[in-house]
């Protein structure tokens, strides 16, 4: 038996994210910042600052927004927009 499999490549795109992270990914911009790109990480995804994401946002495990990576507890008001929605986050939201 012989299987062929035809691929069309220009309707894959080359690349697909903007920030991809295998791991844990953590987003600490400082002052405010957007982000055009698809972002996922397989592990947490820490946002610690004022973030605007133009696109789609995914992870495999949690959003984190009340602690840094290192486990710094993070203070202050967060909010996450997405495209134009903006959702602000409370510890334990």
């Amino acid at each position: 038996m012989r299987l062929q499999r035809k691929i069309n490549n220009y309707l894959v795109p080359i690349f697909q994210f903007g920030m991809f992270s295998n791991e844990d990914l953590e987003v600490h911009p400082g002052p405010a910042f957007a982000f055009n790109g698809r972002v996922h990480a397989n592990g947490n995804l820490y946002i610690n600052g004022a973030m605007t994401f133009l696109s789609k946002v995914t992870t495999a495990n949690e959003l984190v927004v009340d602690v840094v990576r290192n486990g710094t507890t993070r203070t202050g008001s967060m909010s996450v927009q997405v495209g134009a929605i903006n959702v602000p986050l409370t510890i334990g939201t």
